[in-house]
């Protein structure tokens, strides 16, 4: 389990625990401080268990965060949870014990919702009712569900390289682009997921330009792919970022 973190003070610990709560599989925790300059480390300190570990990043953004996790986990499954939202009931059991049963898929994701900042229901997103494999859909460039409702095994997160820097929004869409690319996806549709909206949240401080102008890189990418083989990030000649 990685959760990058980054001045999270007020929400941090709800998240952990929501996550150590699970007692019937092999757990580890990395929790991945991206520079807080809060009492975000205090709070995680706080928490006393044997699965919780802290691994600094010196604030180099949410990818390298998330590939810092990555290059220190020891379990054969990797999911995220950020650190102001919430993982449901069982879901760690849940889906980790469906790619144990099902090896020739890579991932496994579910449904979401969102909260507010004192944990209230806002809305139930609707992913789909049905169990059904969804790599085709990210073959065409459809994202269904919030990538932290994903499942991964970590030997096909490593061998697609991680998560890509460049990214400094949108690396969740751009890895799904490419998972889907590189193995099978399944979609489980139980609520596994609890997005929390609040106006700290990475999502309200980043620009709606800078969101809009990753999402269309990441899918224009995909398309260099599939014609080319390769994209321009591939071929070390991406958009400047001057250009948002």
């Amino acid at each position: 389990m990685i959760v990058p973190l980054y001045n999270a003070e007020r929400y941090i610990t709800k998240a952990l625990r929501s996550l150590l709560q699970e007692r019937s599989i092999s757990l580890e925790v990395i929790v991945v401080d991206d520079g807080s300059t809060d009492h975000s480390l205090n709070e995680v300190r706080t928490i006393h268990d044997d699965r919780l570990r802290i691994v600094p990043n010196q604030g180099k953004g949410i990818a390298s965060a998330l590939n810092t996790g990555l290059s220190v986990a020891q379990g054969q499954i990797i999911m995220r949870c950020d650190a102001d939202d919430l993982y449901c009931g069982d879901r760690l059991q849940v889906q980790t014990n469906w790619l144990l049963q099902n090896p020739d898929f890579a991932a496994v994701c579910s449904n979401y919702m969102a909260i507010d900042s004192k944990g209230s229901f806002v809305v139930q997103f609707h992913c789909g009712n049905k169990a059904e494999e969804i790599t085709h859909e990210l073959c065409n460039g459809i994202t269904r569900t919030h990538f932290c409702t994903y499942a991964i095994r970590t030997e096909v997160l490593r061998k697609l390289g991680g998560f890509r820097p460049y990214f400094a929004t949108a690396e969740d869409i751009d890895f799904q682009l490419r998972l889907g690319e590189q193995g099978r996806v399944w979609y489980l549709p139980i609520n596994c997921y609890q997005y929390r909206i609040h106006h700290h949240s990475i999502t309200h401080t980043q620009s709606s330009t800078q969101r809009e102008f990753f999402d269309f890189i990441a899918r224009e990418f995909q398309q260099q792919r599939q014609t080319l083989g390769k994209d321009d990030l591939q071929h070390n000649c991406p958009p400047p970022l001057s250009l948002i």
